[in-house]
């Protein structure tokens, strides 16, 4: 048993699982972006009597509050869906390390360590396989995010980034 075997054996769970993670990590990266321009906004009409009888506060505001509202959603429902996810993938490994066990008459300690080192790998994927992706995200947003600033910025800190993917 592989790591690149259990993947292709479970793409839709893991396609489902990074589906929503692209999605929370990509509403994490914008939000601040549109919260800065919800307090432009309010900065610009000092009118504080209306505060959204107008669409420039009102679309910012709604912009601002969708986002955290996907990333704050996608997180909770992908948080909830992984154990299950998961518990599903350890099941069918553990029975094919058990059928395995029993066809070809190998001693039960055996088995049940073969059996663990699947939980690990499971772990590995639940756990250390998204947190990374959310470290990739996290940087190219942060990159992209900058380059809008001032694109020096973003070619400094992509020249910063690069070397430390190859340590």
């Amino acid at each position: 048993m592989h790591l690149l075997d259990i993947a292709k054996q479970n793409k839709k769970g893991f396609s489902l699982i990074f589906v929503l993670l692209l999605i929370e990590q990509v509403a994490w990266v914008l939000e601040p972006t549109l919260f800065g321009n919800l307090i432009d906004a309010f900065i610009e009409n000092r009118n504080f009597r209306t505060l959204f009888s107008d669409s420039v506060r009102l679309i910012p505001f709604l912009l601002w509050v969708g986002a955290y509202i996907t990333n704050s959603a996608s997180g909770a429902f992908r948080r909830g869906l992984e154990p299950k996810i998961f518990q599903r993938m350890l099941a069918r490994i553990a029975d094919k390390v058990a059928d395995q066990a029993e066809k070809d008459k190998i001693d039960i300690t055996i088995a049940a360590g073969r059996a663990q080192l699947s939980q690990e790998f499971i772990t590995f994927f639940q756990y250390r396989v998204p947190e990374a992706f959310e470290q990739v995200i996290s940087i190219v947003g942060a990159i992209a995010a900058l380059s809008i600033f001032d694109y020096r910025i973003s070619v400094a800190c992509l020249i910063v980034a690069v070397p430390l993917i190859y340590m």
